[in-house]
């Protein structure tokens, strides 16, 4: 577990509201439709959503930001975020399997115990596919420098 600051450049965003079992299979869609629209993926995928309902069932908002290759233009799909800073960050990456949630209560612990409260209710999931699988660097945002 670190505190760092980090910054995506070039990003297609796409916001959504689905249900929690339709998790990878949007990510998946997202990502190809990226493909699809003509451009290159080129960096691990960033997702935003709310720490207090993350994991739990139920439909609620996500942004997902697919790093590529070019400008995308405004569209039905997506927008255009030129940079996603995201500074006095927590993380550790960690599989994105059946113990994820202790994983995740793990580094909330770990952030308190480090003397940090974390800021508001965002979670940022940087998703790496390994082979069939994925690794996630879990990002809290904490207050202070």
């Amino acid at each position: 577990m670190k505190a760092i600051n980090v910054e995506f450049h070039n990003l297609a965003c796409a916001e959504t509201r689905i249900d929690t079992k339709e998790f990878f299979k949007t990510l998946l869609s997202i990502e190809r439709q990226v493909f699809e629209d003509g451009l290159y993926k080129n960096g691990p995928t960033v997702i935003e959503t709310n720490l207090s309902t993350f994991g739990q069932q139920g439909t609620y908002d996500y942004k997902f930001y697919v790093p590529v290759n070019a400008q995308v233009d405004a569209n039905e799909d997506f927008t255009y975020v030129k940079h996603l800073v995201l500074n006095n960050i927590y993380a550790n990456r960690v599989p994105f399997d059946e113990n994820f949630r202790d994983s995740l209560n793990h580094l909330s612990e770990a952030l308190e115990e480090d003397g940090l409260k974390q800021k508001g209710d965002k979670i940022y999931l940087v998703m790496f596919p390994v082979y069939k699988d994925y690794f996630v660097d879990i990002m809290l945002p904490f207050e202070g420098e």
